[in-house]
């Protein structure tokens, strides 16, 4: 069943990082409850934590949606901006087939960058067992459609992290791993200093600080242990 939340400001503020903490605060409450917004709006200039959530939320709603070859009759998908308004508009106000919700995923349509009656008209009588995300990199705030939008859902921006934050995501990514044969989770001891080595090596961003965090512990995975040592092997910087 999806939950109404409260209406985003329409004046235009400047990227804070307390944003985005309480939109992935919002989105890990909602899954940890099992209730949903019905409409997501997922926008900021930080593409990989948009995408981490993104995907959070679609496996929350629609397990295994997103795997290759799935073929869900209760999730659509719908990418770049030519997209049928037409097909969006009837997917939303498609009933879920032998399933408690159906989702329909936006992304990048520029559908949410001014008017339009299409899709406004079928948001405002969509079935309330759907759940529709728009990930956006422009959204119009001062239009029907987002009020329309902000009357069942959420708006989730993401921006850049702070330099603490960065750190403590960096010690999060190198912390534990989970076998993956046997589902065990592994913790590691990080030598100090290698956070800092990490960071001046890699640099701030965060899908490549993640893509490097698990190459090093699948490295060092069977000693337990990553040194500044290790780091200074298997990192090069660009």
């Amino acid at each position: 069943m999806a939950t109404k939340n409260s209406k985003a400001k329409t004046k235009k503020k400047k990227a804070d990082p307390a944003v985005t903490e309480a939109s992935m605060a919002l989105v890990n409450s909602q899954i940890k409850e099992g209730k949903f917004s019905q409409i997501y709006i997922l926008t900021g200039d930080e593409r990989f934590l948009i995408q981490t959530y993104m995907h959070r939320l679609v496996n929350a709603i629609c397990p295994d949606a997103l795997k290759a070859g799935a073929n869900n009759m209760n999730f659509s998908r719908y990418q770049g901006d030519n997209v049928d308004v037409q097909a969006i508009a009837s997917d939303i106000q498609t009933l879920p087939f032998l399933s408690p919700q159906r989702l329909t995923l936006v992304e990048g349509s520029g559908l949410l960058g001014g008017a339009n009656e299409i899709l406004e008209k079928a948001l405002k009588s969509m079935p309330e067992e759907n759940v529709v995300i728009f990930v956006e990199s422009s959204v119009l705030k001062t239009t029907k459609l987002y009020k329309t939008i902000m009357e069942k859902g959420s708006f989730l921006e993401f921006t850049k992290p702070k330099e603490a934050d960065i750190q403590n995501f960096i010690v999060r990514s190198l912390y534990s791993s989970v076998n993956g044969t046997t589902g065990e989770k592994i913790t590691f001891q990080i030598e100090n200093g290698v956070p800092e080595l990490f960071r001046s090596l890699v640099g701030n961003d965060l899908a490549t600080l993640q893509t490097e965090a698990e190459k090093v512990k699948s490295y060092c995975f069977e000693k337990k242990t990553i040194t500044k040592e290790d780091i200074s092997q298997l990192i090069t910087k660009p």
